[in-house]
């Protein structure tokens, strides 16, 4: 999964009031990039923190990644898009560590964590390198 050029890149599950969104929450997020050579529009595309449910969360609106280019994604359970374009997945992820990944529009898995990402310290990222 990691040849895969758009990927889960960083994930904060234990935000204090680090990044804050648009309505100042520290949701817990998630940045995904664009390792590629090519534009990517990730409508259709989804993100889950359930191996069972690879489609939890479909990206609500065509969103257009440039080469190089990076995304934050809240992981707040709110399910939105906020006035500002912040997008807000319908699940939290848990600091303790579980699975978290992405999938395209046929819902094949593209990249993630599988089996789960470690156990986050408040406000430390975790991520590729």
């Amino acid at each position: 999964m990691l040849d895969a050029d758009v990927v889960i890149s960083e994930v904060v599950a234990s935000n204090s009031a680090g990044l804050l969104d648009y309505n100042d929450d520290d949701s817990d997020w998630l940045e995904i990039r664009n390792r590629g050579p090519s534009h990517v529009d990730l409508n259709g595309w989804h993100l889950s923190n359930d191996l069972q449910n690879l489609t939890q969360w479909q990206f609500p609106v065509s969103t257009l990644l440039a080469p190089g280019e990076r995304l934050v994604v809240f992981a707040s359970g709110e399910d939105s898009v906020t006035v500002n374009g912040e997008l807000h997945t319908n699940f939290r992820i848990d600091a303790e560590g579980e699975p978290l990944v992405l999938s395209d529009p046929e819902g094949a898995l593209v990249h993630g964590f599988s089996s789960a990402f470690p156990p986050q310290a408040q406000n430390v990222s975790y991520g590729l390198m």
